[in-house]
């Protein structure tokens, strides 16, 4: 691994808050087995004063414990500590919150993430003026800052990133043709991963629900960081906008699965339904695969014509036999399953221009007219207790929802690579529509 890479690693564990044993070994990792004092500058110069750290910074409590392993780590490595370090671990002991009022409080992190080429350079084909993808394909990192809360198991569980909402990011960077141009809501959004992202495919409009009030204004305040269009609100002058956000703005609303009501449901006209680490708590299943079953079986309000007029997710049912069996096909016979159904890269016409709508091209050529349109729920979900994901899926089948298991067959190329803990192995991604 060259330098540059060593650093970037670096400075990346360190703007999402891996902890202090990942940092002080990626560091040794650049000093070639010691903290020298070249390393030590490079986390001071480009870590710790990094512009956006220094905007949105992280806890102080992951600073003090960085710079303590830090200073210990060159100590025993008989390297001799950057004063300027030891006068900002003392700075930071000497402003010490309290432990009560750090639990409660939140903090930046900000996730680096690089979109695969191969799912870049189909997106870019249908999306990008032809003169002007060679300089588009060459940005391959981005930025998304979340404001978190310091301690996950305090307040709102929304104001967290939980591992299955990077999964579900990284599978609609590396499948955008699943959103880009389709009427998208998000149950469960949370701190705003995946709403960050939809902006960025450009979907054509964006509802984001949850069901707690703060985790709501904390999800408005992340996605303006993000230089995202909130509804009625202005846009920060933070990180670089989305340029391919809803004109209008996202909407965030707060939804209450248990009292959902059908006509609350009808309202929302979404096409993809989406949702990450949602079944953790046996008691809301129920409440939630209503709520899915509901947004599923309302006739889809995204009809496309032969002349382009509007889009939706398009599905192939006639001759579909997966039925109820459809959650225990193989990964052969799931693939051959999508191939049926699924949308691809292929464009409808032979060439992209800006005079044509870009989002005829995610569409296949031979279901525009012989398809139909039906709305479609992916639901990520993090392996905790086995009997919870059967609860679901027996669930969901008890309320007429036919559920595949797509982990497999749509394993995403990693994104976020510099997350140490991440466990993809432990997440599953399920596929709902109504029979």
């Amino acid at each position: 691994m060259r330098l540059e890479d060593y650093g970037k690693a670096l400075l990346a564990a360190y703007r999402v808050m891996e902890p202090a044993t990942v940092i002080v070994s990626l560091a040794r990792n650049m000093g070639h087995g010691k903290l020298s004092t070249d390393v030590q500058s490079f986390v001071l110069e480009k870590c710790i004063k990094d512009k956006i750290c220094r905007k949105y910074p992280p806890a102080p409590v992951f600073l003090r414990q960085m710079l303590k392993l830090l200073i210990l780590a060159a100590e025993s490595d008989g390297e001799e500590v950057l004063e300027s370090l030891y006068e900002l671990h003392a700075a930071y002991l000497l402003t010490q919150q309290d432990s009560i009022s750090e639990i409660a409080g939140k903090c930046y992190k900000s996730y680096t993430y690089a979109v695969p080429m191969e799912a870049r350079r189909a997106w870019l084909a249908c999306t990008v003026r032809e003169s002007e993808r060679e300089v588009a394909v060459e940005v391959v990192e981005e930025l998304i800052t979340l404001r978190v809360s310091l301690n996950m198991l305090e307040g709102a569980t929304g104001c967290c990133t939980w591992p299955a909402s990077l999964f579900l990011t990284e599978v609609l960077l590396n499948h955008p043709e699943l959103v880009s141009g389709q009427n998208c809501l998000e149950l469960g959004a949370g701190a705003g991963m995946v709403g960050v992202c939809l902006a960025r495919l450009a979907a054509a409009k964006i509802v984001l629900t949850d069901g707690d009030l703060a985790t709501l204004a904390n999800l408005r305040h992340n996605l303006q960081v993000n230089g995202v269009k909130v509804h009625g609100k202005e846009t920060l002058n933070c990180n670089p906008p989305s340029l391919c956000s809803p004109a209008n703005g996202v909407e965030c609303q707060q939804l209450l699965w248990e009292i959902a009501s059908e006509k609350e449901l009808r309202t929302y006209s979404a096409d993809v339904i989406l949702g990450a680490d949602l079944i953790y708590d046996p008691e809301y299943i129920p409440h939630l695969v209503h709520v899915v079953a509901s947004l599923l079986s309302f006739e889809s309000s995204m009809q496309r014509n032969n002349d382009g007029n509007s889009i939706g997710q398009v599905f192939r049912t006639a001759g579909d036999e997966d039925g109820d069996d459809a959650f225990n096909l193989s990964a052969a016979e799931e693939t051959a399953t999508l191939k049926d159904y699924s949308i691809t890269n292929d464009c409808c016409n032979t060439s992209c221009t800006e005079e044509k709508d870009p989002k005829l091209c995610q569409q296949p050529r031979d279901l525009r007219q012989n398809g139909q349109w039906q709305r479609i729920a992916y639901i990520a979900s993090a392996l905790r207790n086995p009997e919870t994901l059967v609860y679901f899926v027996e669930t969901a089948r008890a309320a007429q929802l036919e559920i595949t298991d797509v982990t497999d067959v749509m394993q995403p190329l990693k994104c976020f690579t510099d997350i140490k803990g991440f466990d993809r192995t432990r997440i599953r991604l399920h596929r709902l529509r109504k029979l």
